[in-house]
């Protein structure tokens, strides 16, 4: 019986392993569709936390799998002192080095997020379909008297339905 038992909690373990891997932190939801959310990190102290200081730019770039057709990046903005202003994007490469603005055409909505002295917290998802690209970017800029805490989740995934 307690062998019985201990193979039944053997099997159950393996099968949770297959639907959430901790390690990777891959989510597969279907046998076609796997997520993953990882951080963008910071090109200025290699970390995901990035500050804008005044009209200071700071960027934060993820290398992705070229397999991978669909991404969300969520940008989140956390106001520290000062009067907050100025504006954060998205940006492509395909050789990491040149980056260029991602056309409205692969993304569901406009490609700008305002930071704006309203309110501590802002951010905004954007949805990216088929952006043919290897490298994703966010560059925020500041315009105020400020100090404005940074950082970008992306979900991406590879859709083979």
């Amino acid at each position: 019986m307690k062998k019985l038992l201990l193979f039944s909690l053997t099997i159950f373990l393996a099968t949770l392993g297959t639907v959430f891997d901790d390690s990777s932190g891959a989510l597969a939801q279907s046998k076609n569709t796997i997520y993953k959310a990882v951080y963008a990190v910071s090109n200025a102290n290699a970390t995901v936390w990035d500050t804008v200081v005044d009209a200071t730019t700071k960027t934060q770039t993820l290398q992705l799998p070229p397999v991978y057709k669909k991404a969300s990046v969520q940008i989140n903005a956390f106001k520290i002192d000062g009067t907050a202003a100025g504006a954060c994007k998205v940006q492509r490469s395909t050789d990491g080095v040149y980056f260029y603005d991602i056309d409205s055409s692969y993304m569901k909505k406009k490609n700008l997020l305002t930071i704006t002295n309203v309110t501590t917290t802002q951010g905004a998802i954007w949805e990216l379909d088929d952006y043919h690209a290897t490298h994703i970017r966010t560059t925020c800029t500041g315009s105020g008297t400020q100090r404005t805490r940074f950082q970008t989740v992306i979900l991406y995934n590879k859709d083979n339905q």
